[in-house]
C-alpha cells in the first residue's frame, strides 16, 4: 500500500492536485472609476497646477529677456552720450543681431538717434567674427594686455580694460579698418562663402 494523501490532496488517476482553499478577495480601490468626481477634482486640480507653472515661466522668462534688453540700452545709451554732435548726424551705428540689440525697444532707441544709418540684422552677415574689428582685433589685444596685469577684482578689472582701451590710437585703428576694408572686399570676392583661409 502506497502512502495516504493528506487532506489537501487528492487523487484523480495518477495526478495529485493540491486543494485550494477558496478565498473572498476584496476588490482594490479605484478611485478614477468608483467614484469620477473625485477623479475629476483632482484632474482639475493637476490641470491647475500646470497652468500656474506656465504662467510663472512664462513672467520669469519675459523678466530674464527684459534684462539684457535694459543691460543693452543702458550700455547704448551711456556709448551715445560720449559722441559728439558732429558722430552722432554723420557717423554709422553697426551691432550683431544679438536679440536685445534688435529688440523693437532697442532699435527704436537707436533709431532715434542714428535715424537711417545703422548696420545691423540683415544689413550685415550673422556670426561673421572675420568682418568685425571688435572680434578680430580688440577682444585678441585686450586680452593679452588686460591680463598681464593679473586683476584680482571685478573693478581691477574694469579699471584695466578702460585703460587698454584708452591706449589704442589713431593709428591702430586707421590700421584695423584698413584691415576690415580687404576683409569685405575678400568676402565680396567670394560672394559671401568662406573667406579665412584667404586672409
Amino acid at each position: 500500500m502506497g502512502p495516504k494523501a493528506s487532506p489537501d490532496v487528492f487523487e484523480r488517476g495518477i495526478l495529485l492536485v493540491p486543494r485550494f482553499e477558496t478565498q473572498i478577495v476584496q476588490p482594490a480601490f479605484y478611485p478614477y472609476t468608483d467614484y469620477p468626481i473625485m477623479a475629476a477634482v483632482i484632474i482639475i486640480i493637476i490641470i491647475i497646477i500646470i497652468i500656474i507653472i506656465i504662467i510663472i515661466i512664462i513672467i520669469q522668462g519675459d523678466s530674464l529677456a527684459r534684462g539684457p534688453k535694459l543691460v543693452y540700452l543702458q550700455i547704448f545709451n551711456e556709448f551715445v552720450n560720449q559722441l559728439t554732435d558732429d558722430e552722432l548726424t554723420t557717423r554709422y551705428y553697426q551691432q550683431d543681431g544679438a536679440t536685445c540689440h534688435t529688440s523693437n525697444a532697442s532699435m527704436r532707441e537707436i533709431e532715434s538717434f542714428f535715424k537711417d544709418r545703422i548696420i545691423s540684422k540683415n544689413f550685415w552677415p550673422p556670426r561673421s567674427p572675420d568682418l568685425t574689428p571688435a572680434d578680430f582685433f580688440l577682444w585678441g589685444l585686450l586680452k593679452g594686455k588686460v591680463y598681464k596685469s593679473t586683476p584680482r577684482t571685478m573693478e581691477q578689472l574694469k579699471d584695466a580694460i578702460r585703460q587698454e582701451i584708452q591706449a589704442v590710437n589713431v593709428d591702430t585703428l586707421g590700421k584695423v579698418f584698413q584691415n576690415l576694408e580687404r576683409r569685405i572686399q575678400v568676402c565680396l570676392d567670394v560672394k559671401g562663402d568662406q573667406f579665412q583661409h584667404r586672409l
